[in-house]
């Protein structure tokens, strides 16, 4: 899943919210908050991605390249 998604829900219910209720001086802040909050979304996002790549690679690369305690050196 890519970020596409969640954009096609989050930005236009922003987009209405800022052009229909906000008053033009909080339209900035409003607009800034969320891009904030959509710039942490997307880290979290590609944090977690980053973190299940890792996993699913991790048991191949390091089962073999690392000795078990017990053997002799």
């Amino acid at each position: 899943m890519c970020g596409c998604r969640p954009a096609n829900n989050v930005w236009p219910s922003a987009q209405m919210i800022y052009f229909r209720y906000m008053p033009l001086p909080c339209r900035i802040p409003f607009q800034s908050a969320c891009g904030v909050f959509w710039t942490l979304y997307l880290s979290i996002f590609n944090a977690k991605e980053d973190e299940r790549q890792d996993t699913e690679a991790a048991p191949i690369l390091f089962i073999a390249s690392i000795p078990a305690p017990w053997t002799a050196r």
